[in-house]
């Protein structure tokens, strides 16, 4: 079983280390089994914490930018939380939406930090006039029995010296692409292949169901500068 994917909104900063720990039971419910799971937190620091739990619905933009909208499918006992220093609380999480899905649903559980007046050994980092809140945001899917993701290749063009590929994942559950390479067959020459690296891809995408990514490349040297291009897709 994977882990629930831990992503810090403090990307450019080291992590105090104070910091709460957050860890999801598991990042994925099997809607004909028990939908329930349980967030624990953990205050390795001296002093008290203050938390808060929730969930929200997960959808990406066609460039791949993240958005969250609000949801009543989940209940979590308790929504917040204060916790001793160098103890832990468990959180527990249901799901009570419908189990008659057919496709993957993906969610965020977020946990965000909530100042307590007067503590001064807070998790909050403070640069000039601003406060940077710590989140941890965890990955958590409703998964119906029988899913799998179905990701295709839609489009390849040139746009502007770059090159523009468009990814469709018309399958019904998520798929995670660390890289993936494209074979080019123009004009029965030799195959020309363009590898999408993971650094390229910034360590990878996830593609939801339903979902169209379109990325862009710049145009790489062994490639012509037609318009549109025919091509074969393998990732991993």
């Amino acid at each position: 079983m994977k882990k629930a994917v831990l992503l810090f909104l403090l990307s450019l900063l080291s992590l105090p280390a104070n910091a709460f720990v957050v860890k999801l039971s598991t990042d994925h419910f099997i809607t004909t089994s028990q939908m329930t799971g349980t967030v624990v937190i953990t205050n390795p620091s001296t002093t008290h914490k203050a938390v808060e739990i929730m969930a929200k619905k997960r959808i990406h933009t066609r460039k791949g930018e993240e958005r969250h909208e609000e949801t009543e499918d989940f209940i979590i006992i308790p929504p917040q939380v204060i916790i001793g220093p160098q103890q832990e609380r468990a959180v527990a999480i249901q799901w009570i939406g419908s189990r008659d899905t057919k496709v993957e649903l993906p969610y965020r559980i977020i946990v965000d930090e909530v100042p307590i007046k007067g503590n001064k050994d807070s998790d909050q980092a403070k640069a000039g006039n601003v406060t940077i809140k710590l989140q941890f945001i965890n990955s958590l899917y409703i998964r119906p029995e029988g899913t799998q993701s179905n990701v295709e290749l839609e489009k390849v063009k040139t746009y502007k010296n770059t090159l523009s590929t468009t990814l469709k994942n018309s399958g019904t559950q998520h798929q995670i692409i660390k890289e993936f390479t494209l074979t080019f067959n123009d004009n029965n020459d030799t195959p020309k292949t363009v590898i999408v690296t993971n650094e390229m891809l910034e360590g990878g995408i996830n593609i939801l169901p339903n979902e169209t990514r379109t990325l862009s490349f710049p145009i790489p040297d062994t490639l012509t500068q037609q318009t549109e291009f025919k091509a074969d897709l393998t990732f991993k």
